[in-house]
């Protein structure tokens, strides 16, 4: 079978594909491939991404990185409203109204992706030469941030 898709034309794999070759096939858009393969190829990608990921490929580099102040700004405000928030709530509520729970809701949220992000967020590591630099492994980094309180 061929189809018209994205301007051009391409073979759509069919029933007789499949007990042609002995293998189930898949079209991924640009044609047709072996389920195999295809599971074989987002394997390897997941493992070079997690050896990258394990590098600190992906670690946020926290000098200069007005994205990390302006969620630190967000965690600050969330942080005082959950202050004024919780206590009006248990004085003054029996039952917690929709749109309060929805704001505790987001709280919680940004407490969750702050505890992510505070997880991978290089820290600074003094050298013997006197010039700083920054430990990137998330599993450092982890280390660091459950060894040492309130850091």
């Amino acid at each position: 079978h061929v189809v018209k898709r994205f301007g051009s034309y391409s073979r759509v794999p069919s029933d007789d594909d499949a007990e042609e070759t002995g293998h189930p096939t898949v079209d991924l858009l640009a044609g047709t491939h072996r389920v195999e393969d295809v599971l074989h190829d987002s394997r390897a990608f997941r493992k070079r991404c997690w050896a990258r990921y394990l590098k600190g490929e992906f670690t946020v580099q926290p000098e200069g990185n007005r994205y990390l102040l302006s969620w630190d700004l967000v965690v600050i405000i969330s942080l005082v409203t959950t202050a004024i928030v919780m206590p009006v709530e248990a004085a003054f509520f029996t039952e917690t109204p929709l749109w309060l729970w929805r704001l505790c809701l987001f709280m919680d949220v940004v407490f969750f992706w702050d505890t992510v992000l505070t997880f991978n967020v290089a820290f600074m590591v003094p050298t013997a030469q006197g010039n700083d630099s920054y430990e990137r492994r998330p599993a450092y980094i982890a280390r660091r941030y459950v060894s040492v309180p309130f850091s």
